[in-house]
């Protein structure tokens, strides 16, 4: 294995830690999920996870202690299944499922309004108060926001099993990597699709919220090419500086090759962690593979087909990455303004 930077190598330790606290039949997805492009990382953590024992009591105890505000643990009640009301709403199917919730499709069978919603419902866990606290942090952030590149909240409440859940609009999308492959997108316009995502982040930062876990996965297209960012799950108000309570209790949720230097390092963020975010799904999308600490441009590494067409976003992309937080574009908008003129030379 090639030697690792700290910064690199404290990511890998959180995954590690996060991944300990899942039951064993779902470590390997999430494992998967959390080194996705970084076979490397994901040879080692799974090395790690085959020797780890998992301390429940020491987890437990330490979570319950965070939070003095919340004098007792939820009750632990049940998840809802397809069929079930949940609201004004009846559940569908289950879309997703993590260690920050179970998301579900539904569809509205009282009054008017959306009539099909994706459902988030905070599952039992061990360390409940605080996965409760990051639960009622989304969705108060995405009470804030209204863009049409941002799924917009609908409503909450508490499941007939005793569970908290809201709603947002479903977004009925393709992950924005797996779209510009299957669709065949030029890279100018898989740049446009990034593009109009920096606007939609901006709004979210005029906001003052901060996503924190931009990734192509977490940016849906529709079948119209609107990109809609979704999973609102770590994110935080950009003049909160203190550390989150997932990371005080072990936890530093991240997506590894899309996270910047200063969250993989632990350090405060700003919106310039976004805006490297952006940068390495554009890296993404026109090299075809994630950025390296080698940082070479993607122009670089694209495919020799699209190398020619990439070039002119290189300066764009690598200035997104600089290493140092004030070296970036001081806005996900600078970066935006950024793209367009390049844009509008290659038209």
């Amino acid at each position: 294995m090639t030697r690792w930077s700290p910064e690199r190598w404290a990511a890998v330790k959180a995954i590690f830690h996060d991944l300990t606290q899942l039951p064993d039949a779902e470590r390997a997805a999430a494992l998967l999920a959390r080194t996705a492009g970084d076979a490397e990382a994901r040879e080692a953590i799974g090395r790690m996870l085959q020797h780890a024992t998992r301390d429940h009591s020491r987890l437990d105890q330490g979570a319950a202690g965070l939070m003095p505000s919340l004098k007792r643990e939820l009750p632990q009640g049940s998840l809802p299944v397809a069929g079930t009301r949940v609201g004004a709403f009846e559940i569908v199917r289950e879309v997703g499922r993590g260690g920050m919730g179970v998301v579900y499709e539904a569809v509205r069978v009282e009054d008017t309004g959306i009539a099909r919603v994706a459902i988030k419902v905070l599952p039992p866990t061990r360390a409940e108060t605080v996965f409760a606290r990051r639960f009622v942090s989304e969705q108060r952030l995405l009470q804030q926001l209204d863009h049409a590149g941002i799924a917009r909240f609908v409503d909450s409440g508490w499941t007939s099993g005793q569970r908290p859940w809201f709603a947002m609009a479903y977004v009925d999308g393709v992950p924005l990597d797996q779209w510009c492959t299957t669709q065949g997108v030029p890279p100018a316009d898989r740049v446009r699709l990034v593009r109009d995502t920096c606007r939609a982040v901006q709004h979210a930062h005029d906001r003052q919220v901060l996503h924190r876990d931009i990734k192509p996965s977490n940016i849906l297209v529709t079948a119209t090419g609107q990109t809609v960012l979704v999973d609102f799950g770590i994110a935080r108000t950009l003049d909160d500086d203190a550390p989150g309570t997932l990371t005080l209790a072990g936890f530093r949720p991240m997506s590894l090759s899309f996270a910047s230097p200063e969250h993989l390092a632990g350090r405060p963020l700003t919106a310039a962690a976004d805006v490297f975010s952006l940068g390495a799904v554009l890296y993404v999308l026109l090299a075809g593979q994630p950025p390296t600490s080698r940082r070479v441009p993607p122009s670089t590494a694209a495919s020799p087909r699209d190398a020619e067409a990439v070039v002119p976003f290189d300066d764009c992309v690598m200035r997104a990455l600089a290493h140092d937080p004030l070296a970036r574009y001081p806005s996900a908008e600078a970066l935006a303004q950024a793209l367009d003129a390049v844009l509008g030379s290659v038209a």
